[in-house]
């Protein structure tokens, strides 16, 4: 099954790609040349599917492979989920127009950065957030995999990203044991079972019902999102003028800016806070400049 999706102007899934760790974590995988990206996910119906994304023109081509045949209904379902993922209907006009009046920010517009890659579901999202705390990047990349190939569903050689029904069900040992989530593991479970029984409902963040301050209400009331994932899991929901500070982006930018010396987080703030209302996500796309010119490494490029 084949479907596509227009793209507005200025769009650059290899962007997308790049734009952070997330394609590099499961159930997500590079293609070749970083211009196309997979992905397993468990539509509604139960049903895994691996959607291959790639490029062509104005248009996102999505290739569905695993099922032999795909309803209208998950075909639109497919549709929302990709259109959500890759942010295609991200409304990005205030962040260009900085870049066409600020020379060293021209380069956002040149290749279309700025759009950050979602997972299938805010759920998973946030599990993912909570996995980058405190620890390397190559520990997330550990975490996740472990969960998505210990409870996900299966699909050929690959695995779908856990529900929160499956995560729900297991025990605060198990992330401890199995998962090697170490203190976050009590965190996982609590949102797991806060979804899953109806106490949370993290997904209305996706669907346009939320003003900012019930966003950030909303993940500021999980257990484990402290100010560094509200900052991330904000940006992945259009609030662009949060700062989300970790050892890896304050480290670099004092090497951008200050000869390695470390500054306060007021000092870094100040350099964007004119840049207004999209100064984290400037402030982001800045450091990560680099990754937009070559073929990047996530694991030996940063740790969280």
């Amino acid at each position: 099954m084949k479907l596509s999706l227009r793209l507005p102007p200025h769009y650059h899934l290899r962007s997308v790609i790049l734009s952070h760790g997330w394609s590099a974590l499961e159930p997500f995988r590079v293609m070749p040349r970083r211009d196309g990206l997979s992905v397993a996910i468990r539509m509604s119906t139960g049903k895994p599917v691996v959607l291959l994304c790639t490029q062509t023109g104005r248009r996102l081509q999505i290739k569905a492979e695993g099922t032999d045949a795909v309803t209208e209904g998950e075909r639109e379902e497919i549709r929302g989920m990709v259109a959500a993922m890759f942010r295609t209907d991200e409304n990005l006009d205030g962040l260009y127009a900085w870049a066409r009046r600020k020379k060293r920010l021209s380069w956002i517009l040149a290749v279309g950065a700025g759009r950050i890659l979602r997972a299938p579901t805010a759920f998973e999202d946030t599990v993912k957030m909570i996995c980058t705390t405190n620890c390397s990047w190559s520990l997330t990349t550990l975490m996740v995999g472990r969960l998505t190939n210990s409870l996900g569903t299966a699909i050929g050689d690959r695995h779908t990203f856990p529900s929160a029904a499956d995560m729900a069900n297991q025990t605060e040992r198990f992330y401890r044991r199995e998962i090697k989530a170490g203190y976050r593991s009590p965190y996982l479970l609590e949102l797991a079972r806060r979804v899953a029984y109806g106490d949370l409902h993290i997904e209305r963040v996706r669907n346009g019902e939320l003003a900012e301050q019930e966003k950030i209400d909303l993940f500021a009331n999980i257990m484990g999102v402290g100010p560094y994932a509200l900052g991330n899991l904000l940006r992945l929901h259009s609030v662009y003028d949060r700062y989300a500070h970790d050892s890896w982006i304050t480290a670099e930018y004092a090497k951008r800016y200050h000869d390695g010396r470390k500054v306060s987080e007021r000092t870094i703030e100040r350099r964007y806070e004119a840049f207004s209302p999209y100064q984290g996500l400037i402030y982001w796309l800045d450091m990560t400049k680099p990754w937009y010119r070559k073929k990047h490494d996530f694991d030996s490029d940063f740790t969280s």
